[in-house]
């Protein structure tokens, strides 16, 4: 604390601080360069912790800080004592401490700094190092963790620096630039990183979102501590001496703090072979036990947390071992089994963007009533053509039982073969070309006795062909046979005297032609239609279209009511 004063730091503590430092096991720790945070990579974290399996939920499998991560990124020792012992919530006990530790009371109650609850232990400075100052500094992250992922939750404390080096460890392409690569503890490797990577610390939460939404084999780094990437002669010899616990499978403890370190569910950090983890282990209430109010106990003898203090006294029977056969395809039947539990909430941006269209519910009720309404026409024009259906069942019912003479013989129309499994067919492809069929004016050459009454009975007879093809091959290109406007009600009545005006019309025309109008060729695209005592004549077709109209109003009308 004296040396921050200091326009110009010294590189190394003094040689008697620094010996005094390697006893208690905070020396690399007070190595330890300024870490700036980021804080978009810091929420992005906390939305994929889980406080139940107390993992992270990536879509490669789980993963976490773990005892590995501790003693490699800040190296504080992992192997000892756990951190517990008696709390006093009296202000005169404080006072008392610190006068027998510092010889100075402290003036305020409500300071910022660690809790002195740690005090106690700090007392004997060659006794400090027995104690596992790791596994506290990790049960105090997941804390942070579990508290951070309540909805309610605005701020979060604990270690970041050993959550950010441990991302950047296991997913470099997410990290900033490293500046000391053969520097222990492993934190120093982004110390300072903003100097020489600005434009990082403007990466914002939906990127991060969205590299965790879409990673994939190969992009985490699983064994990130291999001789490939760390160098082991900058690691020092005691921090890889207690490397035996770092796969335990135990109780984190310190003091009120108990969280659960599963390594069965992230073997593969490890390098050891992943399969299904065994059933989540359940704190109780040592889980969500705080500092508040008057908690004058000791945490190691308390029912509620000594079988956890237990636990991690017997920490060397729960280190994990290599599956003695691990059965056939293990990796794929965990991730079955993993995205069969919790596949649903792997992909954060699309379910963020449905909490986000919350506030918007009116607009979205508008939407669907638009939809619905769309339904309804949707409906209506099902319901004509059905009423379509119906006028071709009612024309094949009029269709006589043998063509004339004159005509020619139709074509026999192929069925089509649907397979075994019924998939519905939206096209029909015609037994052969429909310009060739309609307008191939060389088949009814009037010469060879053809007729435009004959063309018509092929187009009357080829008309329930056309619902399965193209339906404007055979009408002529004009509005005069569509269905009228379905709004106009008092048109029933002019449509039926139109029709009788048309037909005597039709009939006169057949008595007054002169010779030029029966040598005249008529083109059927250009030309206006012509009527025939045919039945198959425009005037079926309005008849229909009258039907289809009525059908609709119908309709409307039913639903209105």
């Amino acid at each position: 604390m004296l040396t921050c004063d200091h326009l110009v730091p010294p590189d190394r503590y003094n040689d008697r601080v620094e010996d005094h430092l390697r006893i208690t096991g905070f020396y690399h720790a007070s190595q330890i360069g300024v870490v700036q945070n980021q804080k978009a990579l810091v929420n992005a974290l906390i939305e994929r912790w889980h406080p139940d399996t107390h993992t992270f939920h990536l879509p490669i499998g789980e993963c976490v800080v773990s005892l590995e991560d501790v003693a490699l990124i800040l190296g504080l020792p992992t192997d000892g004592l756990p951190v517990t012992g008696v709390t006093m919530s009296s202000f005169s006990a404080l006072e008392a401490e610190c006068l027998h530790q510092f010889g100075v009371a402290p003036r305020d109650k409500s300071g910022a700094g660690v809790h002195w609850k740690f005090l106690p232990l700090l007392r004997d400075f060659a006794g400090i190092g027995q104690y596992s100052w790791g596994s506290a500094c990790l049960a105090h992250l997941y804390r942070a963790l579990c508290k951070a992922s309540r909805y309610n939750c605005k701020e979060i404390d604990g270690p970041i620096t050993l959550l950010l080096c441990w991302a950047w460890m296991r997913m470099p392409y997410l990290s900033p630039l490293p500046r000391e690569l053969n520097s222990f503890p492993l934190a120093n490797r982004w110390h300072n990183w903003e100097r020489g990577d600005r434009r990082y610390r403007y990466q914002n939460l939906a990127q991060f979102r969205k590299a965790f939404d879409e990673l994939q084999e190969g992009q985490f780094v699983w064994v990130a501590y291999a001789v490939d990437r760390v160098d082991p002669n900058i690691i020092p010899p005691e921090i890889f001496v207690q490397s035996i616990v770092w796969t335990a499978t135990v109780p984190l403890v310190s003091f009120e703090c108990i969280e659960w370190h599963a390594t069965d569910r992230y073997r593969r950090q490890f390098d050891f072979i992943q399969g299904i983890p065994q059933q989540v282990t359940n704190l109780e209430t040592a889980h969500g036990e705080v500092l508040t109010g008057p908690k004058n106990l000791n945490w190691a003898t308390t029912p509620s947390h000594s079988n956890w203090v237990m636990h991690w006294t017997n920490r060397y029977n729960y280190v994990l071992s290599e599956l003695p056969m691990p059965s056939q395809h293990p990796l794929e039947t965990y991730m079955y089994w993993y995205r069969s539990n919790y596949g649903h909430r792997l992909n954060l941006s699309n379910l963020v963007g449905e909490d986000s269209d919350e506030g918007n519910e009116d607009i979205d009720e508008g939407n669907d009533d638009m939809d619905e309404g769309n339904q309804d026409m949707n409906e209506d024009n099902q319901d004509m053509d059905e009423g379509n259906q119906d006028m071709d069942d009612d024309n094949e019912e009029l269709e006589p039982q043998s063509p004339p003479p004159s005509t020619p013989n139709p074509l026999p129309q192929e069925q089509p073969q649907f397979p075994s499994q019924y998939v519905p067919q939206t096209q029909f492809t015609p037994s052969f070309p429909t310009p060739q069929q309609y307008w191939g004016l060389s088949q009814f050459d009037p010469g060879e006795g053809g007729s435009f009454s004959q063309l018509l009975g092929l187009m009357a007879a080829d008309a329930r062909q056309s619902q399965y093809g193209n339906q404007t091959e055979f009408l002529p290109e004009t509005n005069e046979y569509l269905a009228d406007d379905p709004d106009d009600e008092d048109d029933n009545k002019e449509d039926d005297i139109e029709e009788l005006d048309e037909d005597e019309k039709s009939r006169n025309d057949g008595q007054l032609q002169t010779p030029d109008d029966k040598g005249k060729g008529y083109n059927l695209k250009i030309d206006p239609p012509r009527r025939s005592a045919s039945r198959y004549t425009p005037s079926v077709f309005k008849n229909a279209a009258k039907k289809c109209k009525n059908l609709v109003k119908d309709v409307r009308w039913t639903m209105r009511k």
